[in-house]
């Protein structure tokens, strides 16, 4: 096959796979899959001619030549009415890029390009209406970012600036690698400073976000860590890990997920995340057994365990006032184990108390009856 039929060829082929999103896309899309048709019957009827086309004698060529290409050109309008029906139908800014890049290699023909072009202000205009509505989102709502319920708030306020940056950067990109000639229009122009001041204004809210936790890490850190793992509130024993570090870890682990460079102290913290969650979830478990223990013991049954619960008081004392969440590891999770095991066998020994009264008030009651 000659290398002109093979470009024609592959062209047409491309066009087989093009699927229109728009709202009439089924019906667009059935008007693609005609035009692959036809383009097929017009190089079955080429191909089938019954002389060699690279003898430069023959004469039919010439007429079977010129056939094929004005085949060629009605298709290529065809064509072009596709796209430019499906481009009005496009409701944004991104669904046209899209529509566009499904379309990647047949736009520089010239027909295609021809038709496409008187569209080029229809873009630049759609582009200036989404790079406004972002700059308005961003102005109304920079003081109070929409973030995920589960977001932590500085992290939360990066992702969502960023996302307003990712509306506004990959189609100017696209614009950009289009035509020149869009880009030299004056309306282009003005889009380029708006584009400009507009990211340079959300850089800079990113930078003092990051900035802003940073300063808040310092002051965190070092303070929130020394304070003892367990603390009395209403006479309930709890875990005394502050929210402000929860706060801390979730930052940093959003942070890191971001990519954004976080300082040395909230990294040192975070690498030891896994450790602060086992450690909380083991102390309060002691924490809701002491509490149960403390809540539902009867006058009767504290002598028999009084000794018990001493040794678990003491033990507890430590977390209130020796042990802080900047000792080392080894000591808090032995720590833990022990005041752990010195709680199941306080547990038990009131269980036991509390069968052997009930005992005892069953054994009253039915000897009262017997009398």
């Amino acid at each position: 096959m000659p290398a002109w039929l093979s470009m024609h060829v592959f062209t047409f082929v491309c066009v087989c796979v093009c699927v229109c999103l728009c709202a009439q896309g089924k019906v667009l899309t059935n008007g693609i899959k005609a035009i692959h048709a036809d383009f097929q019957a017009a190089v079955e009827r080429f191909q089938g001619v019954q002389y060699d086309v690279m003898d430069t004698d023959a004469k039919a060529f010439d007429e079977d030549f010129y056939a094929f290409r004005v085949v060629i050109r009605e298709l290529e309008r065809r064509l072009a009415a596709i796209i430019i029906q499906a481009f009005d139908d496009c409701t944004t800014i991104s669904m046209t890029f899209k529509l566009l890049d499904s379309f990647e290699g047949l736009l520089d023909r010239e027909v295609i390009a021809a038709n496409l072009e008187k569209k080029h202000a229809d873009l630049l205009y759609a582009y200036a209406c989404d790079l406004k509505d972002v700059s308005d989102i961003f102005h109304a709502y920079k003081d109070h970012p929409v973030v995920a319920r589960n977001s932590a708030p500085h992290s939360g306020a990066v992702a969502w600036v960023r996302g307003l940056v990712e509306r506004i950067e990959e189609p100017i990109q696209k614009l950009r690698t289009m035509n020149k000639a869009i880009m030299e229009m004056d309306q282009a122009r003005d889009i380029e400073k708006t584009f400009e001041s507009l990211m340079a204004q959300m850089r800079e809210y990113q930078g003092k976000q990051v900035a802003l936790w940073c300063e808040r890490v310092a002051a965190t850190s070092d303070e929130k860590l020394n304070q003892p793992l367990l603390s009395v509130a209403n006479g309930t024993l709890g875990v005394n890990f502050d929210p402000e570090l929860v706060r801390l870890l979730r930052e940093t682990k959003y942070f890191i997920l971001l990519k954004v460079e976080v300082p040395d102290a909230a990294q040192n913290i975070f690498q030891h995340s896994d450790t602060f969650r086992q450690q909380i979830s083991s102390l309060d478990l002691i924490c809701s057994i002491y509490n149960k223990i403390q809540r539902t013991i009867l006058a009767v049954e504290k002598p028999l365990v009084d000794q018990k619960l001493y040794d678990v008081e003491v033990a507890l004392r430590r977390g209130q006032e020796e042990l802080n969440w900047k000792v080392s590891t080894v000591h808090v999770c032995m720590h833990v184990w022990a005041v752990h095991g010195q709680c199941i066998v306080m547990s038990g020994c009131h269980s036991a108390c509390t069968y052997h009264a009930l005992c005892r008030m069953a054994g009253s009651g039915m000897h009262a009856r017997c009398q």
